[in-house]
């Protein structure tokens, strides 16, 4: 199965019905390339809410030094078709989104996903006698490799709930294979602890947003909101002015 620019575009702004979308994520599960563009043009699109024009600007300007590089004599080369590809979508979304952003169009909840959630940083000492079995998976999660990540996670049986920030990891790869309830167990099981309930509030919340489940995001962004004046705290209110947008 193929697709299109168009059909990508359609998947990011919410507008395929339930069966195409539950089909195209599907096909990104067995299409690693699909995946990887759609990823693309999906934090592409994001940078363009987030940043504006200037922004804009600066990142077509990277985008163009990659593209075409210099050789000797004055001579370019041009990268692999896959890079060629991934370019031309992203600098047409760019493009679409700019005008969208400069129109004041309301965002879709795919499109605030895009902007505000960004991969967990999970971190483990490296020092003294760090288990083994944990560096291993680190590195896993590190490398993006989340379908191993949590089966080699799970086989060790460990007591997740006494490691916040393992949940948290847990979590994020949950979510990015695409199955949110698994993803929001672990992070109700971090929010637990009073360290990092904020940043476990705010991942389930994104993972509402990400489902289109607006009113329960809201929910748990306005718990954040009224907890104190954090960071978290900033950010969930400034998503909630977006999301105010957004008929729901």
């Amino acid at each position: 199965m193929e697709h299109n620019l168009e059909h990508i575009e359609q998947y990011l702004t919410g507008d395929l019905s339930k069966e195409e979308k539950a089909a195209f994520e599907n096909q990104m599960k067995v299409d690693q390339q699909l995946a990887e563009e759609v990823e693309l043009i999906r934090n592409m699109t994001g940078g363009i809410r987030l940043y504006g024009h200037k922004k804009l600007k600066s990142e077509l300007d990277i985008i163009h030094k990659k593209v075409i590089t210099p050789k000797e004599k004055g001579r370019f080369r041009l990268l692999n078709s896959k890079w060629i590809f991934g370019v031309a979508a992203s600098l047409a979304v760019l493009l679409v989104a700019y005008v969208a952003w400069q129109s004041k169009i309301s965002p879709t909840a795919e499109q605030l996903y895009a902007e505000y959630h960004q991969a967990y940083d999970w971190t483990i000492s490296k020092r003294g006698n760090t288990d083994e079995q944990l560096m291993k998976i680190h590195q896993l999660y590190q490398g993006r490799n989340y379908e191993a990540f949590l089966q080699q996670t799970e086989q060790l049986q460990l007591d997740i709930s006494k490691d916040p920030p393992l949940a948290l990891a847990m979590g994020q790869a949950y979510g990015a294979i695409g199955q949110t309830d698994q993803a929001r167990n672990y992070f109700k099981m971090a929010e637990a602890n009073a360290l990092f309930s904020e940043e476990a509030l705010w991942y389930q919340a994104l993972s509402y947003l990400k489902t289109g489940s607006i009113s329960e995001a809201v929910n748990t962004l306005e718990v954040i909101k009224e907890q104190s004046s954090t960071s978290f705290a900033k950010k969930a209110d400034q998503l909630l002015r977006e999301l105010g947008k957004i008929k729901h």
